[in-house]
């Protein structure tokens, strides 16, 4: 459903644009057919599963890396039913440098290369600030700041 309003949406806009109707359809102003995508927190159940899916909609292949490994796999399997797009699911800690280098070669084994990269992950502590330890603060840090590091070098 929401596929349908954003294509009519963009259909609406350009039409202003492109008044001879060429353009339709997202999928036709913005093809990612044979790119190929990391998400890191892809199976995230707010921004992270919804990037997931619209890049496939739009034709790339899309890893979806993220520490919840069954919930990755339901939305792998939703997108590959829906689009038919190949999708690799990579289960993993992202908040250390070696659970990022594991996965990420994973992907690299599988795509061989990546074209683009989304970090969507992320995180804080349970609680009250103050009832926070510093081992929290530590996770929390490693989590929000350095897997995104750790993804782009």
């Amino acid at each position: 459903m929401g596929d349908q309003k954003t294509n009519e949406a963009y259909a609406e806009l350009m039409s202003k644009h492109a008044p001879s109707g060429e353009i339709s359809d997202l999928a036709q102003l913005i093809s990612l057919k044979g790119k190929r995508a990391i998400v890191a927190g892809g199976a995230g159940l707010g921004l992270g599963a919804a990037v997931s899916r619209r890049l496939a909609c739009q034709g790339a292949e899309v890893a979806i890396l993220d520490v919840d490994g069954p919930r990755a796999a339901e939305v792998a399997a939703e997108i590959t039913s829906a689009y038919g797009t190949r999708v690799l699911v990579v289960e993993g800690d992202l908040s250390t440098a070696a659970g990022v280098e594991a996965a990420t070669t994973d992907v690299f084994a599988q795509f061989k290369t990546v074209d683009i990269l989304v970090n969507s992950l992320g995180g804080g502590g349970s609680g009250d600030f103050l009832d926070q330890s510093l081992d929290d603060y530590h996770r929390i840090l490693a989590l929000n700041l350095l897997s995104p590091i750790y993804l782009t070098l």
